[in-house]
């Protein structure tokens, strides 16, 4: 993966029209995907795994169920590696001709620092059963992580702030959806400065299942969910194994998810963003709030 990485600048195709967005179609090779999702489904039946959407079970990078996967197999770890890697955030950046001093920080994922055992010793009690039905202990464990990790979110966010740079984290998600995922024209949530999606299979445009960009129409109010009658589709992307596709995260960046009809069709993907740790990027400063839900990653 590292080499396609590396000439990525001559593979990139990318556009400022509905919205800021790149597509990089051999991101990936095909065997590497076919190994991704091998691997990945192995853990399929993990608690940690969570159904969203009416059709979409994600595996959060932050889950110690993702710890695990990524320790047991060599195409995790280097996808990981290559995600959280300087040359990625500069390919997706420059590509996107975005100006941001952008400093990595490890909050969630705790790859590193003196916390890491006690935090994923907690994580592992509150992630491993469910909530109806854990104990006041796990959900005192639960709460605990939940307040550890917003205070080390704005804190190091905003020691980032002061020094003139942006604190964010690399949040992603092993995804796998079926028949009947559906999304409605959106823009995603506040913290989010740069959304990307990487496909691991193809599928047919005929089963469903393509990422759609809109256009707002001219005299519309801009807002996080717009009626689809107000946008315009300006062009749709068909899942296709090792495709890349990132965008910036303005108030405009409508897209949505095509139904999936086909009853034997899986879209296998990571989705992930360039998460910023406190407050939100300049280009949506103004417009309606739309609030992160960081109870995703505990």
């Amino acid at each position: 993966m590292s080499e396609r990485f590396k000439e990525s600048q001559s593979l990139i195709e990318s556009s400022r029209s509905p919205f800021p967005y790149l597509l990089y179609r051999e991101f990936i090779d095909a065997e590497s995907c076919q190994k991704l999702i091998g691997d990945a489904e192995s853990f399929s039946n993990s608690s940690s795994r969570r159904e969203v959407m009416g059709g979409r079970a994600l595996l959060p990078n932050t889950s110690s169920t993702f710890r695990d996967l990524v320790h047991s197999s060599k195409e995790w770890q280097s996808l990981e590696r290559l995600l959280n890697s300087p040359e990625f955030l500069a390919m997706i950046t420059n590509g996107l001709a975005l100006k941001v001093r952008y400093s990595p920080i490890d909050v969630y994922t705790n790859r590193s620092g003196k916390f890491v055992r006690v935090i994923q010793r907690i994580r592992e009690s509150a992630q491993n059963t469910p909530l109806a039905n854990a104990s006041a202990r796990q959900i005192f464990a639960l709460s605990l992580l939940r307040t550890i990790h917003a205070s080390r979110r704005v804190f190091s966010g905003t020691i980032a702030r002061l020094r003139g740079r942006v604190a964010y984290e690399m949040l992603f998600d092993y995804s796998r959806a079926r028949n009947g995922y559906v999304r409605e024209i959106h823009r995603d949530s506040d913290a989010r400065d740069i959304v990307f999606l990487i496909y691991f299979n193809s599928t047919a445009a005929s089963d469903g299942g393509a990422l759609r960009l809109h256009r707002l129409n001219p005299g519309t109010q801009v807002i996080p969910r717009p009626d689809p009658s107000h946008c315009s589709l300006e062009r749709e992307i068909v899942p296709s194994a090792g495709t890349l596709v990132a965008f910036e995260n303005t108030a405009c960046a409508y897209h949505s998810v095509e139904r999936i009809v086909g009853t034997d069709t899986q879209r296998h993907f990571v989705y992930g963003a360039v998460t910023r740790l406190v407050g939100r990027s300049s280009v949506l400063r103004g417009e309606e709030r739309l609030k992160t839900d960081w109870r995703l990653y505990t």
